[in-house]
């Protein structure tokens, strides 16, 4: 369950409430932030999104700015109220992972911005968590390739440089956070723990040229499209980059420290 926090930009005289509960009866123009206080979403409609709000112990306030704790966020269509989806109604609830942009002063892209560009392409329930590129959406079922095809274009066309982009599904990701071999092995630091994410199955010839970057203390362990990391001393003092697997597989790579990969699960997954 993903705690969304809402702050209700109004004085509390102007939230209309029920007489009998005193809870908020109607929808609002909030600001919709995660449980790090990334802004995911600003509201300018009362139509955009329905909330499902818990129990008044939900509402809250704090220096004078009304807080409500919400368990689901429902994006709607205009014009029918229902979220878009494909000829079977069926959605599927992707995880784009942008590689490279905010990094060092270059490739800077506006998490808002980049909200209404996947907005643009048609998908629906578009979020991201902080500002390394990683995007949460629905979309009609596609191959990922396709799907990662279209954003590339758009990262191309309305920001001027290109990027890797690396698709998985919700249930990808569920799986990919259950599979960690490392979480079975005695004395690991959850805090070293990283995944690097292909862009595909790479060739089984190129496997054996991974030889070249076994060295204590950094481990890994490769298990179809991602390689889990144990980087004790830090990801960035290790030679298991994404540079480095590119180079020797010959693929694209992303990588997530485990604490982004387990919030872009439980994201994906509500």
């Amino acid at each position: 369950m993903v705690e969304f926090h809402l702050i209700a930009e109004m004085q509390p005289a102007m939230i209309p409430t029920s007489p009998a509960s005193g809870m908020p009866t109607t929808r609002v123009g909030f600001q919709i932030f995660d449980g790090s206080y990334s802004l995911i979403s600003s509201l300018v409609s009362i139509k955009c999104f329905a909330f499902h709000l818990g129990s008044g112990k939900d509402l809250v306030r704090i220096r004078g700015v009304f807080c409500l704790r919400c368990y689901s966020v429902r994006p709607f269509e205009k014009s029918r109220g229902k979220p878009r989806s494909g000829s079977d109604g069926q959605l599927t609830s992707y995880v784009a992972m942008l590689r490279g942009i905010n990094v060092s002063g270059q490739k800077i892209v506006k998490m808002e911005r980049l909200r209404a560009s996947f907005g643009a392409l048609g998908f629906s329930r578009v979020r991201t968590y902080v500002q390394s590129g990683n995007v949460i959406f629905e979309a009609p079922n596609d191959s990922s390739d396709s799907l990662s095809g279209k954003i590339k274009e758009m990262i191309l066309r309305d920001y001027g440089f290109s990027v890797p982009v690396i698709l998985r599904t919700s249930a990808e990701m569920k799986k990919i956070a259950g599979d960690n071999p490392f979480l079975t092995e005695r004395g690991i630091d959850h805090s070293g723990l990283h995944v690097t994410f292909l862009s595909e199955l790479p060739e089984k010839a190129a496997l054996g040229k991974l030889d070249s970057l076994n060295g204590d203390p950094d481990q890994f362990r490769i298990r179809n499209r991602e390689v889990y990391l144990y980087c004790p001393n830090g990801y960035g003092r290790s030679k298991l980059s994404n540079s480095a697997f590119e180079k020797l597989l010959s693929v694209e790579a992303t990588t997530r420290n485990w604490k982004t990969v387990n919030m872009l699960v439980e994201m994906s997954s509500v």
